[in-house]
């Protein structure tokens, strides 16, 4: 049966449908909640094994980050038996080959095609939506539409936790890409027009979750679009000071939002390493050195970082937190150095593809795929904290823009046709 199903290729088409409503369906599940967005990422995963079994094509194994993606999966499931928790480590490497595999699956498949491309990017730009409406009625009201309510200047908008201003600063940037790709043919003052107006109001929206890192993370991210788009530098330049101005407004309307986008990051700045991250930054290399070629095992941090006031609430002064809050650290710390390194490589790999692929990408989706570099620099800036690289929600968010910019810089695989330079 397989045989002949190798053989009419068409006979599989069931899997095209499936691998495509997931994928579309994946921004949606988000608003659901982590598993369901998980569960679509591993049927992405199987859907790939299935679909290369019954096609006998395994083109996409020949990628070398695909490569160097499995060796480290090899590598972290190895080194867990020796965690002082090792079924804590065999829980975090066990299920990180899924997010290869679902890489792989966008950049050879899934989203090399236009249509299911912006399919998806529509649907993610109505979550974003969703999710910038319903933050900014929860900050109005005190609830939002699911009567969730907030405290201490920190908005959840639909999620369980307060993350709805990083979740639009890792997902919106390509959603920006492609409203300046659909409107190639305005005026380029309408244009203009439309850059600004959405980088404002999402600005304005990040800012009143008071979320500071995200904040920061959202002019890091608007970097690519003025160094790549040179048509839109002076516009997103402009949208930049109008952000400012709008930001400072809302800091100066607001006494809870200059508490913590000031007061607290002041406080959090004074005497750093004594303080907050600082601390945590410190306590990680002192546990790196304890084990410094194999890590401590994924998810076993939480049980390393303690002192002798250790507590289950509280700043980190008197607790530590479950991971680094930076994902260098993090590989550094969990995975050791022999993690960090192939962590390196795999980034070295990545770039390859992506800095030379960006030449040759079509003129109609360039500005998308700007977009979605710029995703990848929010989640891999360096001097920032972040959440766990391998935690389900942010691993997600980061896989997809990883394979969505892959896709477009480097698609591979069994849609993908040459390509020639296309004109700037």
């Amino acid at each position: 049966m397989i045989s002949a199903l190798a053989i009419q290729p068409s006979s599989a088409a069931w899997l095209e449908r499936l691998g495509r409503f997931l994928i579309v369906a994946l921004p949606v599940l988000f608003l659901i909640g982590r598993a369901p967005a998980d569960v679509a990422v591993s049927l992405i995963a199987l859907l790939l094994l299935l679909r290369s079994a019954l096609r006998r094509d395994w083109v996409w194994l020949r990628t070398p980050w695909v490569v160097a993606g499995l060796a480290i999966w090899l590598y972290l499931v190895l080194a867990s038996a020796l965690a002082e928790d090792a079924a804590g480590a065999y829980s975090r490497a066990l299920p990180f080959g899924r997010f290869v595999l679902f890489g792989a699956a966008l950049q050879h498949w899934l989203l090399i095609e236009r249509g299911p491309r912006r399919a998806m990017l529509i649907a993610l730009a109505a979550v974003i939506a969703f999710v910038l409406l319903d933050s900014l009625l929860q900050f109005a009201t005190g609830q939002d539409i699911l009567g969730r309510t907030y405290e201490a200047s920190r908005l959840t908008g639909p999620f369980a936790d307060t993350v709805p201003g990083s979740f639009m600063v890792k997902t919106w940037f390509p959603v920006l890409g492609l409203a300046l790709a659909l409107a190639t043919a305005w005026s380029q003052r309408w244009r203009n027009a439309l850059a600004i107006g959405l980088i404002v109001v999402v600005a304005l929206a990040v800012t009143l979750t008071g979320e500071r890192i995200a904040l920061v993370m959202l002019g890091i991210g608007l970097l690519p679009f003025i160094l790549l788009l040179h048509d839109l530098r002076l516009p997103v330049l402009l949208a930049g000071l109008a952000a400012l101005i709008v930001i400072a407004g809302a800091i100066v309307l607001s006494p809870d939002l200059k508490t913590r986008l000031i007061g607290n990051t002041a406080y959090d700045l004074n005497d750093f390493w004594d303080r907050r991250y600082g601390e945590l930054f410190r306590r990680s290399v002192r546990i790196w050195r304890s084990g410094p070629v194999l890590g401590i095992g994924l998810r076993n941090f939480r049980h390393r970082c303690v002192n002798h006031h250790f507590k289950p609430l509280g700043p980190v002064e008197d607790r530590c937190y479950t991971h680094p809050h930076q994902i260098y650290l993090e590989w550094l710390v969990e995975a050791g150095g022999i993690g960090f390194f192939s962590f390196l490589v795999l980034l070295v790999l990545w770039g390859r593809e992506l800095i030379p692929g960006l030449r040759t990408v079509d003129g109609r989706d360039y500005p998308i795929a700007v977009g979605a570099l710029a995703a990848l620099l929010v989640f891999l800036w360096p001097l920032r904290s972040s959440m766990s690289f391998f935690s389900n929600w942010n691993a997600i968010l980061f896989w997809l823009m990883l394979g969505l910019a892959l896709a477009l810089c480097a698609p591979q695989g069994w849609a993908a046709r040459p390509r020639e330079p296309s004109a700037r």
